[in-house]
């Protein structure tokens, strides 16, 4: 067979060659966050004179899956990346929203501030072998609860997802950032 002929739409072996050079751009911009609520935040229940303090993200107990999933050194870095990026991030785009926003100092809040714990649950890098076959998806899943003193305010799931992105460690960034923009985004039409 001639070379002309594999890069020729026509045959069987051309069409699947575009098909394998095209596949990877299929899902290229397809990302963004779903935000589950677990308890909604009551109107008044916050202002936007309220301090919100941000804890650091919880990922000790994070489940990892997909790519790289059994690379103990990618896995560090992914958990390290959680714990060290989600929360000056959330706290970077509450204040561009116009939130009194703070990263948490010490065990507790101050008195009366809300807090703000998340806790990343699940990170699943999907897979690349798959992706260019059925579109396979990579989430990061994060649990954010809002309390003030014992009281709960409000709890909400986030997932943040994408169909494609060059590596694992573009895609947990990419997902931190959608999961950050869905809560705050949320928190701007509940608090006045």
């Amino acid at each position: 067979m001639s070379s002309s002929l594999a890069w020729n739409p026509a045959t069987p072996v051309g069409l699947w060659a575009w098909l394998l050079a095209l596949a990877p751009l299929a899902g290229c911009a397809h990302s963004g966050a779903n935000l589950l609520l677990r308890q909604d935040l009551a109107g008044g229940a916050v202002q936007r004179t309220d301090t919100l303090v941000v804890r650091p993200a919880a990922a000790e107990q994070t489940t990892f899956l997909g790519d790289y999933a059994d690379d103990p050194p990618s896995v560090a870095t992914n958990r390290e990346k959680l714990q060290g990026t989600y929360a000056p991030k959330l706290v970077a785009a509450l204040r561009a929203a116009g939130f009194r926003a703070e990263l948490l100092e010490g065990a507790e809040p101050p008195a009366g501030a809300v807090l703000l714990a998340p806790v990343a649950r699940s990170f699943d890098a999907g897979m690349a072998a798959v992706r260019v076959w059925t579109g396979s998806r990579s989430h990061l899943l994060v649990e954010v609860a809002l309390t003030r003193g014992a009281d709960s305010l409000a709890q909400v799931t986030l997932d943040a997802y994408s169909d494609w992105h060059a590596d694992v460690f573009e895609r947990m960034d990419g997902h931190i950032d959608d999961s950050v923009a869905a809560l705050v985004e949320y928190l701007q039409g509940k608090i006045p």
